[in-house]
């Protein structure tokens, strides 16, 4: 197992250094590895930054037709890569190579498809195109040694494919790959759905019924029944239990200036933010604006205010939080009224 996990995480590496690879000419080993390292990785985050909601800007969001094609993209270039495929009901897109020991703990491998609205392209993408460029040089480099290289074949598209019927005798332990469904939580205000669908913490953290502005919640997007029992089994299929993961590994942007201002190509994550997304209503008093003194008011909006700056003040204090504030709403939005609700 040991083994496998040094070989795949060697091959990431081996994606992200030979991103600035030049590509060479008749196929052969090295040309194999070129093109699943570079190539094709380069070629697909392009193609995946063209697949969107919206014109001009990156914007795929759960359940979209634009999500639903990438997911059917990203599931043909893991079937390219040897593997066997599946899309989940709530939309996580699945590559494994189940490999000679099947039921042996697996190494996890994957990110995010999903976008927030006007994205960059290598959010998310880059984790899932890299896991599957790596699986994909790994099954070469053993194709190569047991002198079977002749077995891959080049598509019309010029991505390499590698036969399924004989991949999983080319690893002992098995290796999953996973495109996560929803990360951003855009659509419905909620975190990880496809992280938690896959840890089985949907119903304890009550994601199903979160809903996006039509009212429809996610259980009825994702087309989940409501029979209690039947839902139970739908679930319980979605999810796989820690016992059979080995590892989990993640490739990802930084997202944040540390690298760029130390000059550092690659950091290995210690820590990461757990989300947390909360409704404040505060309350006060309403009156009019010009004749309500100062010294006798009591405006939710003011209040708001001290309350964004104290939460501010608490997570400027050192590296452990974080903060942010992305709707404010006023009930009666009018500047002849000192503020009710907010």
């Amino acid at each position: 197992m040991r083994g496998t996990i040094q070989l795949l995480a060697t091959c990431l590496l081996g994606v992200l250094v030979l991103f600035a690879a030049p590509a060479c000419g008749d196929m052969s080993f090295e040309e194999a590895v070129k093109r699943a390292t570079f190539v094709e990785p380069n070629a697909h985050l392009q193609l995946l930054g063209e697949i969107s909601d919206t014109e001009g800007s990156l914007a795929r969001t759960f359940f979209s037709p634009a999500h639903k094609k990438a997911a059917a993209q990203i599931l043909a270039w893991m079937e390219e890569a040897g593997m066997e495929t599946w899309i989940d009901v709530i939309g996580n897109v699945h590559g494994r190579i189940n490999g000679t020991e099947r039921d042996a703990q697996a190494v996890l491998v994957g990110s995010h498809y999903d976008t927030v609205l006007d994205a960059g392209k290598y959010d998310g993408n880059l984790g899932v195109i890299t896991a599957i460029a790596a699986v994909k040089t790994l099954l070469i480099m053993q194709l190569e040694e047991r002198g079977r290289l002749s077995e891959v074949s080049v598509a019309e598209s010029g991505n390499i494919v590698i036969p399924s019927e004989s991949v999983n005798e080319l690893l002992k332990s098995p290796v999953h790959v996973i495109g996560f469904t929803d990360e951003e939580g855009v659509r419905f205000q909620s975190t990880f759905l496809g992280s938690r669908a896959l840890a089985g913490s949907l119903v304890k953290y009550n994601m199903l019924a979160a809903k996006d502005k039509t009212g429809m919640t996610v259980a009825e997007a994702a087309d989940l029944p409501t029979n209690p029992e039947e839902l139970s089994r739908v679930l319980d299929e979605l999810s796989m239990p820690a016992d059979k993961i080995q590892e989990y590994i993640e490739v990802h942007i930084e997202q944040g200036p540390v690298l760029e201002r130390d000059n550092l190509p690659l950091g290995i994550v210690s820590t990461i933010a757990g989300q947390s997304r909360l409704w404040l209503t505060i309350d006060g008093t309403q009156g009019h604006a010009g004749t309500v003194p100062m010294k006798g008011r009591a405006d939710s909006l003011t209040a708001a205010a001290d309350v964004i700056l104290h939460i501010e003040h608490f997570c400027g204090g050192g590296p452990d939080f974080v903060s942010s504030y992305f709707n404010i709403y006023c009930y009666q939005a009018s500047s002849r009224i000192v503020q009710e609700e907010f």
